[in-house]
C-alpha cells in the first residue's frame, strides 16, 4: 500500500506557493487549518477512488474469466475449463468472495 502511495505521489504534481503577507497569528492559524483540512479531504478522496478502481478491475477480471469458462464449456475444452476454474477459485479465496 505504501508503494502505491509513493508511486501516486511521484506522478502527481506539487505546487509550492510562497507568500509574504501581513497577517495576524490568528489568520495564519485559520489558513493553515483550512489547508490541512483540504489535504486530508484530498487524501480521503484519493483512497476512495483507488479502492473503487481496484474493485472495478477485480470485477472485470472475474467476469471475463466467467465468460471464457462458459465458452470453454460450450466447446468441451476440459483442460481450459479446469485452468479457468482454478483461476476463479484463487480469486475467490484471495478476496474472500463466493
Amino acid at each position: 500500500m505504501d508503494d502505491d502511495m509513493k508511486s501516486l505521489r511521484k506522478k502527481s504534481s506539487r505546487h509550492v506557493l510562497v507568500i509574504e503577507a501581513d497577517m495576524s497569528e490568528d489568520e495564519k492559524r485559520r489558513i493553515f487549518s483550512i489547508a490541512d483540512r483540504l489535504r486530508l479531504a484530498g487524501n480521503e478522496l484519493t483512497a476512495l477512488m483507488r479502492n473503487s478502481i481496484i474493485q472495478l478491475l477485480r470485477t472485470k477480471r472475474y467476469r471475463k474469466l466467467k465468460t471464457l469458462y462458459g465458452k470453454a464449456s460450450e466447446n468441451g475444452d476440459n483442460a481450459l475449463k479446469s485452468h479457468l476454474s482454478a483461476q476463479m477459485k484463487a480469486m475467490q479465496i484471495e478476496y474472500g468472495v463466493s
